[in-house]
């Protein structure tokens, strides 16, 4: 009797974690996005000093580079990783309040795609004109 209960409440809890799963796939909102680490602040940056190199090589480099930073250079990037939080935590209290943020651009997240964060040039819900109907189909049609 006790193995049947467990199966059933693990096949419950599978269930219900199936369904959080599918409602934060179908919740198509733009969120904040979350700060980034100081390594990867510099990367960025780094990755200037070296155009001519590939991705990988570039990474590599930054790896190294970082790696030889003090301790005092190093604080440099804590000060951009705290304005970064500052944001996001000024994007995500907006979020949360009116279920849409204003990024550093001053665009509005119903502008953004959810997981790119690319600018659409319709905000999401507008119902757009219908395409005309090239004449070939007018005359199918008919």
């Amino acid at each position: 009797m006790k193995e049947k209960e467990k199966v059933k409440a693990k096949k419950l809890k599978e269930k219900e974690r199936k369904l959080k799963k599918k409602e934060l796939l179908l919740d198509d909102r733009a969120k904040p996005k979350q700060p980034y680490s100081a390594y990867v602040h510099f990367s960025v940056e780094n990755a200037k000093k070296y155009p001519d190199l590939s991705m990988c090589e570039q990474s590599k480099k930054s790896g190294e580079d970082w790696k030889k930073l003090s301790d005092d250079q190093k604080k440099k990037w804590d000060k951009v990783i705290e304005k970064d939080k500052a944001r996001f935590e000024r994007e995500t209290k907006e979020f949360n309040e009116k279920g849409f943020f204003t990024n550093s651009a001053g665009i509005k997240s119903t502008f953004l795609t959810r997981k790119h964060h690319k600018v659409l040039e319709f905000e999401k819900g507008t119902v757009k004109p219908k395409k005309t109907k090239p004449s070939w189909m007018i005359f199918a049609t008919e």
